[in-house]
Order: structure tokens, then C-alpha cells, then sequence
């Protein structure tokens, strides 16, 4: 293949380059405003993504404070629980609502009709 290079003093933005098949021209202008266009468009993505990660980030570190906050709370409301479940709290508690000890259960009787056969 040869190539040839055509230089044209009155456009000297273009170039044209020959081969045996086909003439390709460009235009330097026009690579130049693409390469331009296509530069702010990757910047400007560029700097969308980084916001959406700062943006993420900020989240899940809030998230976690909040987790580590909650934490805490079920931590102490545990410990509320165990404690109330003590058998000297039970007795404060029976106090409270008035129950009263229990000296004799009664059952009532089931008639063996009702019961189930091995």
C-alpha cells in the first residue's frame, strides 16, 4: 500500500490520506472539538460518580453510627429484662397485681371416652 499525504495551502486543517481502495479525509478541527466534547463528557461522569460514592459513603457510616447507637439501647434493655426476671421481682410483681398463693389444685375430671388410645 502506498500512502500518500496531500497538503493543500489554502486548508491546512485538512489531510488526506490515499490508499489503493478508498480516499479517507479528516477534518483536524473536527477530531479536535470530539476529543474535546468527548473529555468533558468523562469528566462530568466522572464527577457524578465520585459524588454518588461520597454520597454512599456518608450513608453507610451514618448507618453504622446509628447501628452502634441501637446496639447500646438493646444492651441495656437486655439487662432491664434480665433483672425483672429475677424470682424477687416475680414476687414484687404477683404483690402488685394481687395475686395469691395457691394452696390446693383442683383438676377437673375428663370423662375416658374423650381420652386418646394407645
Amino acid at each position: 500500500m502506498s500512502y500518500c499525504l496531500t497538503i493543500n495551502p489554502a486548508i491546512s486543517n485538512r489531510k488526506t490520506f490515499v490508499s489503493e481502495t478508498k480516499r479517507i479525509t479528516f477534518n483536524i478541527n473536527f477530531v479536535l472539538y470530539l476529543s474535546i466534547v468527548l473529555t468533558l463528557v468523562f469528566l462530568l461522569t466522572y464527577i457524578f460518580q465520585i459524588q454518588t460514592i461520597i454520597k454512599e459513603k456518608y450513608l453507610i457510616e451514618s448507618y453504622k453510627k446509628s447501628i452502634e447507637k441501637y446496639r447500646g439501647e438493646i444492651g441495656m434493655l437486655e439487662i432491664n429484662l434480665l433483672s425483672s426476671n429475677s424470682l424477687e421481682n416475680f414476687e414484687e410483681k404477683a404483690k402488685e397485681y394481687n395475686f395469691v398463693k395457691i394452696d390446693k389444685i383442683k383438676y377437673l375430671p375428663i370423662p375416658k371416652e374423650y381420652l386418646v388410645r394407645q
